[in-house]
């Protein structure tokens, strides 16, 4: 196991017993045979770790406490909790001579993408258990593409089975190279950097249970369904100042007061001392494609100051709509 998914792990797990927390790894061993013979097999265990220089070997002093030790080897899996929110479990069955070496190709994976990988087996059969730990919740990963020429790939979406996207990179607005031209020259790129683009046209809100596919040609297709509910449930609202909104029915309640009134209001929320404005741009699909925003200190955005300026970028956010092709079915009531 990784050595810090593996400190984690000892460090969350449901029955704690005492293991060092900065070790790379833990073996269990267990004797079974006849009673008279078992003391002899602890003895030859204890002298092959010592022989390759094990850090610290152990012997279960009671019952009780060898029952500890495998509970806590037990709760391995559900410890992983602490370090990801989200794991790909494999499971394959290799030689027991060959453990190590798959085990250090394991962490030349790991080093190679990026990917904490944790190793939780039974070294007894064989049986391997490498656990991919990613955040389904994240843009990006768990691997990254680095061989695929980017000029000229199809990239589709689907929402619930639907086309909604469908276009090459060659088609847009500004192209990849002179996107990396233009970012070379205000801010170094380094091996690794990914640079988040635009979408085509076609995007559009999705609620909960939303199936989301996206395909990309050389690559495949990546599919997630929409649980944002969930996701608050399991990671939380973050707190950035005494006035964020952290509880989860308060934030959905926020959620619909800006859909109704067609603009949204940061009153100190994410940073001291600062307001803000900010209203949504719609394409002719009627898709949220942009968002415009003002902000300023608290000293200058006043309540009545707020609430003009409310007024003024809900119509300019018309107006740019408007050039885009929106043509809204019904206003939104102020």
């Amino acid at each position: 196991m990784n050595k810090p998914a593996k400190s984690s792990t000892l460090r969350a797990a449901a029955f704690p017993v005492g293991h060092p927390k900065d070790i790379a790894a833990l073996l269990l061993i267990e004797v079974d045979g006849i009673f008279a013979g078992i003391d002899e097999q602890i003895d030859d265990i204890l002298t092959i770790c010592r022989r390759h220089h094990v850090r610290e070997v152990k012997v279960a002093q009671s019952e009780e406490e060898r029952a500890r030790w495998w509970a806590n080897r037990k709760t391995g899996f559900g410890a992983m909790g602490a370090i990801s929110t989200d794991y790909l479990v494999q499971d394959g069955v290799i030689p027991r001579s060959r453990l190590p070496e798959v085990l250090n190709e394991i962490a030349n994976i790991s080093r190679k993408y990026g990917l904490l990988i944790a190793n939780i087996f039974h070294a007894g059969d064989g049986n391997l258990h490498p656990l991919v730990l990613f955040d389904a919740s994240k843009p990006l990963g768990p691997v990254i593409e680095t061989e695929l020429d980017p000029l000229s790939v199809s990239v589709k979406a689907r929402v619930n089975g639907v086309e909604k996207q469908n276009s090459p990179t060659e088609l847009m607005i500004i192209s990849i190279s002179k996107m990396i031209s233009y970012l070379s020259h205000v801010m170094t790129l380094q091996p690794g950097d990914v640079i988040l683009t635009g979408s085509p046209v076609g995007a559009e809100l999705v609620g909960p249970g939303t199936v989301i596919e996206c395909e990309v040609d050389g690559i495949g297709t990546l599919r997630n369904t929409f649980v944002a509910a969930e996701i608050i449930d399991r990671k939380g609202l973050p707190r950035h100042t005494d006035w964020t909104i952290t509880d989860r029915e308060a934030f959905f309640r926020e959620l619909d007061t800006i859909r109704q009134n067609g603009y949204a209001l940061d009153l100190e929320e994410n940073e001291y001392g600062i307001r803000c404005v900010a209203v949504p741009i719609f394409d002719y699909t009627g898709s949220v494609v942009a968002a415009v925003s003002v902000f300023g200190p608290t000293i200058r955005m006043t309540d009545d100051r707020i609430m003009r300026l409310a007024a003024r970028m809900r119509q300019i956010g018309k107006e740019l709509s408007a050039r885009l092709g929106h043509r809204p079915i019904h206003s939104v009531q102020p």
